[in-house]
């Protein structure tokens, strides 16, 4: 028996493949599961659980077999998302980190 931690851990690493196959922002899959960015992204960590109604919802916007999601039944894909869960996902490139000019020292003029 795994710990519910585990369990989250897991259901998170699942979602994040599913979205990351389908080419899906967390912004994107949020408005699908109709929940904010930040708990796509604390889903996917095992930080938080995946509520029953975001499962639903998740089944369906993307066709994801509960059954996959929470238990890992690879059996209970349909075939075409289980080609793209095979297929190598590209990483979704993230907003470069905003950098500001260091500020300038003030010069004395006397």
């Amino acid at each position: 028996m795994i710990s519910e931690r585990e369990f989250q851990i897991a259901v998170g690493q699942r979602l994040r493949r599913l979205r990351l196959a389908l080419g899906k922002s967390q912004v994107d899959m949020a408005e699908k599961l109709r929940v904010g960015a930040s708990a796509v992204s604390n889903y996917e960590k095992g930080l938080r659980a995946v509520d029953p109604y975001a499962a639903f919802r998740l089944k369906l916007s993307y066709g994801a077999p509960l059954e996959w999601l929470y238990g890992g039944d690879e059996s209970a894909l349909t075939p075409i998302l289980a080609k793209k869960l095979d297929q190598p996902t590209k990483p979704q490139r993230t907003a470069e980190p905003k950098t500001t000019a260091p500020a300038k020292k003030a010069r004395i003029i006397g």
